[in-house]
């Protein structure tokens, strides 16, 4: 494939997976390999310039091989309702759920995924982003030719109800007394990267009485589990201010919060 950006719409740009369950997959394929063989440097640039400029849709990246987008949109194509099932069994218990995330994947020579981190993430709930990692962990990639490839991969979750909206400094007081920064995750593997906690944004549903309902995660590097539940349980004991009978979301970045 050539360093030019491809994109493969399906029903306008976006393909609805079951519209009782509101999940949208966002685009499905935009390519741009940075690296293909027998172009110049400028070229190679421009490539990746198109693939991390190009928004709405899944973007495969040579970082050393090339990858084939249209053998990575078949592989997420098949695996779609293992994705949906994320968001609806989740959803059974906390209706509102909704938001888009983006999920970038380090695919390694033998077509696995070395490392799958959720980028951001505006669902506000751990168990979904967990469940969608996982499923995207597992999958089988045709593999990148001359070394590793990189997908980012959007997916959107309608919301079955609107809600309202907090900015961050309703929530930043009480997230710093918590000291969310205390939390300790496990040790990374030899040449792994996990996110610490300074390096997190919190998304958080609060609801009648001020309390936090829901915590979702997103980070450059792949996050711990163990950090992930430390935090999210020092959020909703948190006290906040009441939402007055309404369901609000709001995000925040953890680099605000203090250490012990």
């Amino acid at each position: 494939m050539s360093g030019r950006k491809q994109t493969f719409p399906a029903g306008g740009g976006r393909l609805l997976l079951g519209a009782g369950a509101g999940l949208w997959v966002v685009g499905l394929c935009g390519a741009g390999l940075a690296h293909p063989s027998g172009e110049n440097k400028s070229s190679k640039a421009a490539a990746a310039a198109a693939a991390k400029t190009s928004e709405g849709g899944m973007q495969v990246e040579g970082i050393v091989g090339e990858l084939d987008s249209g053998g990575c949109e078949k592989v997420l194509l098949a695996h779609h309702d293992e994705i949906k099932k994320c968001y609806a069994e989740a959803t059974e218990r906390l209706f509102y759920l909704g938001g888009r995330m983006e999920l970038k994947l380090r695919i390694g020579p033998n077509g696995l995924p070395r490392s799958v981190a959720m980028v951001s993430s505006s669902v506000g709930n751990y168990e979904v982003e967990h469940c969608v990692t996982a499923v995207l962990h597992k999958l089988h990639f045709p593999p990148p030719k001359g070394g590793d490839g990189e997908l980012t991969y959007p997916v959107e979750f309608a919301a079955r109800t609107p809600v309202g909206a907090w900015t961050p400094d309703k929530v930043a007081t009480e997230l710093k007394k918590a000291k969310l920064n205390s939390c300790i995750g496990r040790k990374p593997h030899p040449g792994e990267k996990l996110a610490a906690v300074g390096a997190m944004r919190a998304t958080l549903y609060v609801g009648p009485g001020g309390k936090v309902t829901s915590v979702g995660f997103s980070a450059e590097e792949p996050i711990d589990d163990k950090i992930a539940g430390c935090v999210a349980n020092k959020a909703r004991a948190v006290q906040l201010d009441d939402p007055l009978g309404k369901m609000v979301k709001v995000s925040y970045d953890l680099s605000g919060a203090p250490s012990e």
